[in-house]
């Protein structure tokens, strides 16, 4: 008798047990289907807030850009690149707008689009020259298989660097521009001769730019050049990294001949 009621207790906690771990197992599930849903629901609203702002904006400024160019004279022609690389320059940032807006809603990896990366920096660079600001490439070591986070990381960093030199550095501003292949990464610098860095903290253009080095297992730092102007500095480990091999059709080998070729020669 006694060994009977040591059984029935033994089985009663078994039970007991599994349906405890059977109700955590549903409210864990709960859990992260409720956050999952919270996460989409944001991700929703900010590429409609997005869409409705900055692309809306983009889209009136292409559109400008075009119109002025449609009506200039023969007097203005030395208007017409600076118009010509404000339509262009919006146009490229309309669609990528769009890409990442298309990522926010349907919860994609962003890597699956083939994300902007080096390949695009002599385009980038023709664009900063058309605002009047002249920019000097230099490239040293073979380009090695740089994955495609760093690739991409290397060029939105460039992109804001770049973007900065145009908003704060002043008028009558050089720009030097270099990028060095090590073998197991990439070296990248963005110095100008402009008016330095101002008292603020930078804001979130400097804070991304040091987050898309973290998160990489790399470094960025940015401040005043010894000569003044200001300086931007980053090393980017190489790899694959979790963006994949790199954008959809880029070459390394073949983007860093690109780049030469911008800068006036092999380096």
């Amino acid at each position: 008798m006694t060994v009977m009621l040591l059984a029935e207790v033994v089985r009663s906690r078994r039970a007991l047990a599994a349906e405890t771990r059977e109700r955590l197992r549903a409210a864990v599930e709960e859990r992260d289907a409720e956050a999952a849903r919270r996460v989409a629901e944001d991700r929703v609203r900010i590429a409609r807030e997005l869409h409705d702002t900055v692309a809306h904006s983009m889209a009136t400024i292409t559109v400008q850009a075009g119109s002025a160019l449609h009506v200039l004279g023969d007097r203005d022609e030395e208007f017409r690149p600076a118009l010509a690389a404000i339509r262009e320059t919006s146009k490229q940032a309309l669609r990528e707008m769009r890409a990442t807006l298309g990522v926010l809603r349907s919860g994609e990896d962003a890597g699956r689009h083939g994300p902007a990366g080096l390949d695009r920096l002599p385009v980038l660079l023709e664009a900063v020259r058309s605002s009047g600001v002249p920019v000097e490439l230099h490239v040293t070591g073979p380009a090695g298989e740089l994955g495609g986070a760093a690739d991409h990381a290397a060029y939105r960093i460039l992109q804001e660097s770049l973007t900065n030199v145009l908003r704060h550095a002043g008028t009558d501003v050089r720009v030097r521009v270099r990028l060095a292949y090590t073998g197991d990464g990439l070296d990248l610098e963005v110095a100008d001769d402009g008016d330095g860095p101002s008292n603020g903290d930078g804001g979130h253009g400097l804070t991304g730019m040091r987050e898309r080095a973290r998160a990489l297992g790399g470094t960025l730092s940015a401040g005043a050049g010894p000569s003044g102007g200001f300086l931007v500095r980053a090393r980017l480990p190489g790899g694959a990294g979790p963006a994949g091999a790199g954008p959809a059709g880029a070459d390394p080998a073949g983007a860093a001949v690109g780049f030469a070729e911008v800068a006036g020669g092999a380096p």
